[in-house]
């Protein structure tokens, strides 16, 4: 199975705002959420540890799949996360 998140690119929230200036801040703001989110914790809490995280949507082990992409996608990173929040106006 494939669990995929993603965030909702039409709320001006969190997504694509017509002020550039808040444009720049929500980016910031999806940045620092990936860069909090646990991937491992979730997926022993909810998949029973059956999974791994990997970065983009192909999975290991099918064709296509590269295995050199970054993992920065899926690493915790709480210290850059609050830096990203900090640098961008969010409390």
């Amino acid at each position: 199975g494939l669990v995929y998140n993603n965030f909702n690119m039409s709320d001006p929230e969190v997504g694509y705002n017509d002020d550039p200036e808040r444009n720049e801040r929500n980016k910031a703001l999806r940045q620092a959420i990936r860069k909090g989110f646990n991937w491992p914790e979730r997926i022993k809490r909810f998949y029973l540890g059956i999974g791994q995280a990997y970065p983009g949507i192909v999975q290991p082990g099918i064709e296509g799949y590269d295995p050199n992409l970054s993992r920065d996608a899926v690493t915790t990173d709480i210290a850059g996360a609050k830096k990203l929040l900090k640098d961008n106006g969010w409390n």
